[in-house]
């Protein structure tokens, strides 16, 4: 749930159902920012997904972030991907 946020408009870029559909039956995979950027990070303080499950390192989201954001107006987690294909 958010709270206090707008409903997305054309202005914004986003795709719609349709759109997304297309994109994802072409074969497309997305993989999570957090976790590939947390990866290649050798010293950092942050507390892992993987580090309190039983995840190997190589397995996709052993470098996600632990905890994401909750709060009162925030009540979501962050959702960040992209697309590995384009990279």
């Amino acid at each position: 749930m958010i709270t206090n946020a707008r409903s997305a408009i054309a202005a914004d870029g986003l795709l719609n159902d349709d759109e997304l559909l297309s994109l994802f039956s072409q074969g497309h995979r997305l993989s999570s920012a957090y976790d590939t950027g947390l990866s290649r990070i050798q010293n950092h303080n942050i507390a892992l997904y993987g580090d309190r499950v039983s995840l190997q390192q190589t397995q996709p989201g052993f470098h996600e972030p632990s905890y994401t954001s909750y709060t009162h107006y925030w009540q979501s987690v962050l959702g960040v991907s992209r697309l590995v294909s384009f990279l």
